[in-house]
Order: C-alpha cells, then structure tokens, then sequence
C-alpha cells in the first residue's frame, strides 16, 4: 500500500502481456496485477480515474491532477 500525495503509474506490454506498477518515489515499483491480452498493434492508451468500484453505480466526485504522461519504445535487439 502507498502512503503518499504523489503516486506514479507504470504500464508494460512485453508480447500479450500487460503488467501494471505503482510507486511513490518513482524507483521502487510494486506491481497491482498483470492480465494476458492478446492485442494486434497498434494499440491505444489513455488514462481513466475512478474513486472506488463504480461499474453501473453511482460514482463519487474524482478529482485527479496528472503532470506528466510519457510513451516510450523498448525494443529487442534480435541481431546474431
């Protein structure tokens, strides 16, 4: 569990592999889960908050302030 007012969000793609990370400094990373989605490139992202479970429910007020948002490309050097 975070303790924190600043939280940073990571997201991973390694093949149909989604993993998602949390942390409060930015270094130390936990992981919140991971999910196997076979998904054809390209593929979209955004970003969604929420406070608490609200499927088909009411839904509290949300308030959150995003200051940074990066994509960046990792790729395998596959060279012999």
């Amino acid at each position: 569990m975070l303790v924190s007012e600043t939280v940073y969000l990571r997201l991973e793609r390694m093949g149909d592999k989604f993993s998602a990370y949390c942390s409060s400094d930015g270094k130390n990373w936990l992981i919140c889960g991971e999910v196997n989605f076979p998904a054809k490139d390209p593929i979209q992202v955004g970003i969604h908050a929420t406070d608490g479970w609200c499927l088909w429910g009411d839904m509290a007020d949300t308030a959150i302030k995003i200051d940074y948002f990066r994509i960046l490309r990792r790729f395998r050097d596959e060279t012999p």
